[in-house]
């Protein structure tokens, strides 16, 4: 499975994907530490095919019901709901690969 981060921060009051000098990345793992655009994932070999699309992460006791979690600032503590100082938001972003030939997949082709 191959995760993302797609970040935001409010400006002039609007949520924008633009982040201040020095700061994280708007695609980034989940420390922020490295940039991870969906499109730079790319598949082991040709052994392995995309199992689905890349969905975001809902989980109603940590996000919101469009999956992003919000805080005062990338560093702090993230909860699923805005709160009056929150500045910042992510979510997360999935996509799952599998082997060709694998177990799943044939189960996948024999219920079409």
């Amino acid at each position: 499975m191959f995760v993302t981060y797609e970040n935001e921060r409010i400006w002039l009051g609007v949520w924008t994907s633009r982040m201040f000098p020095g700061e994280r990345a708007n695609w980034s793992d989940q420390q922020g530490v490295m940039q991870l655009p969906k499109d730079s994932f790319k598949l082991p070999n040709g052994n392995w095919e995309w199992a689905d699309i890349w969905h975001v992460e809902k989980l109603p006791e940590f996000t919101d019901e469009q999956g992003w979690q919000y805080a005062v600032d990338f560093n702090g503590n993230f909860h699923a709901q805005k709160g009056l100082f929150d500045v910042v938001r992510r979510r997360k972003w999935l996509r799952v690969c599998r082997e060709k030939g694998s177990a799943e997949q044939q189960k996948s082709d024999n219920a079409k």
